[in-house]
């Protein structure tokens, strides 16, 4: 449980911050190991901002040509909402301005790869969450949906269930179970690692247990 209260409050943290077309790109580490301090010691480093204050990297000679020629844009980030990272180099990126899920390299300051479904854009990305098994889940406030990212595939997580605005979203680790919250129901779904609905959690109200 306590890995999975750091790795929402680091997204929580970068949320905040990531809302002007620029993402700026903290990281909340143990300046020692995990074991030798208590879990509520947490530090903020400054990694660096995307785009950086270059803007975009200059573009070679053969896209220059073929955004002459096809009026083709290279893809930036617009609004971006939230971010996780794959890895220390790598990171996506939830840009509700564009619709989709970007991929990006830190190293490179460069966008890897977006994804989408054909004709299908993502016009609310909120939450984004890591599986135990290294998938990734991202909701759309908008489309009332949970998308599970595996590989290059774009999956309905638990589409036997009709959700009500969902929002914020959790990955337990170490249980499989992924937690869902439902802004229109003033609810928190449960549900286990194959989208499966485990239980609910609260209703609308301002009595304890309603939110």
């Amino acid at each position: 449980m306590i890995d999975l209260y750091r790795n929402e409050k680091e997204v929580r943290t970068l949320s905040l911050i990531a809302r002007t077309g620029v993402l700026l790109l903290f990281s909340l580490f143990f300046m020692h190991p995990a074991w030798a301090q208590s879990a509520d010691e947490y530090h903020v480093r400054w990694i660096g901002a995307y785009p950086g204050e270059k803007g975009e990297q200059r573009a070679n000679f053969g896209q220059r040509v073929s955004r002459i020629v096809f009026g083709q844009k290279a893809q930036e980030v617009v609004k971006p909402f939230n971010v996780i990272a794959s890895n220390k180099e790598q990171f996506w990126v939830l840009d509700q301005g564009a619709g989709a899920i970007f991929e990006v390299d830190k190293g490179k300051g460069a966008l890897l790869r977006s994804m989408k479904r054909a004709g299908q854009e993502y016009p609310s990305l909120v939450g984004i969450c890591r599986m135990s098994g290294g998938d990734l889940l991202f909701t759309d406030s908008s489309l009332d949906r949970v998308v599970r990212m595996a590989g290059d595939h774009l999956l309905i997580f638990g589409d036997s269930v009709i959700l009500d605005q969902p929002t914020g979203i959790a990955c337990n680790r170490s249980t499989g179970d992924i937690w869902v919250v439902e802004t229109g129901a003033h609810q928190i779904s449960r549900f286990s690692s194959e989208g499966l609905l485990i239980g609910k959690i609260g209703e609308r109200g301002t009595e304890p247990g309603n939110f």
